[in-house]
């Protein structure tokens, strides 16, 4: 299996949003979106790596920001697994526990 991910699947990913109808706004933001994600795991996407990246960008985003880049996030780690790049969904599980988290600190 492949565990390097790299821009070249960015760039298949945003094909496949194209060919799946996606607005080009949409299109665009999701490839932004996924491009910061495999910038910051530097190829080596991991449940960790997505953990990190969302500390960072709660760090500088609001938290709804940081909600709709989980999204994108997980819809990106989802087509990842599906064509087989990982062996894992890396972002599997991670939205509800993250939300259990915050709700349980206010």
């Amino acid at each position: 299996m492949v565990q390097n991910i790299g821009s070249r699947d960015v760039e298949d990913w945003t094909y496949d949003l194209k060919a799946a109808g996606k607005s080009p706004g949409t299109v665009v933001s999701h490839t932004a979106t996924a491009k910061s994600l495999v910038a910051a795991c530097d190829g080596d996407l991991t449940r960790s790596a997505v953990q990190s990246w969302l500390r960072s960008l709660s760090e500088v985003k609001s938290p709804a920001t940081v909600r709709q880049r989980l999204t994108v996030a997980k819809i990106f780690c989802k087509w990842l697994h599906a064509e087989g790049l990982t062996e894992e969904n890396p972002s599997t599980g991670y939205g509800a526990r993250h939300r259990q988290r915050q709700s349980s600190s206010r």
